[in-house]
């Protein structure tokens, strides 16, 4: 019996009278953590707004090069643009090789719903040959919310980078 009493006093780290949390130390701590939250919440905003940026930039390289190679697949003509200051941007496929957008020809694409906050300007066209390389070229910036922008560049020879 005397050694099961021993055991509970060594088991007992607090002194007696101070077992616990008061609410004044929780009180404390949640201000504390409410506060650094509050300042963190810009900077994640930011993060969040330059990944949707990187995003939106990486899906519209990759419809520009599937347009570019779509159009060395089926010899035909494409074209490219965007609707400036719109997250929206169209794809002309020239089935009937006339130079006009006819019924079914274009395709109207938007990365609004993965990168939300993106708007794509951009006064050129891009025409991509069924050899690969441009008839027109130039280059498309996108924008994310807080002004930070990416472009997206078409050379004559066909080749699509990013910056």
């Amino acid at each position: 019996m005397a050694r099961a009493i021993a055991w509970r006093r060594v088991r007992s780290i607090a002194p007696a009278g101070e077992r616990g949390i008061t609410f004044p130390e929780v009180a404390a701590s949640l201000v504390v953590m409410s506060v650094l939250l509050g300042a963190s919440t810009p900077i994640l905003s930011e993060i969040l707004a330059q990944y949707h940026l990187h995003g939106a930039t990486q899906a519209f390289y990759a419809e520009l090069q599937q347009a570019r190679f779509a159009a060395v697949m089926e010899n035909t003509t494409y074209r490219v643009y965007a609707v400036d200051g719109t997250p929206v941007f169209k794809i002309h496929d020239d089935k009937n090789h006339n130079d006009r957008e006819d019924d079914g020809e274009v395709t109207t694409l938007t990365l609004e719903r993965e990168t939300p906050g993106v708007i794509l300007s951009g006064e050129n066209t891009v025409t991509f040959l069924p050899n690969g390389t441009a008839l027109t070229y130039g280059s498309f910036t996108l924008m994310n919310g807080s002004g930070r922008t990416k472009s997206v560049a078409v050379s004559a020879g066909g080749r699509i980078r990013t910056d």
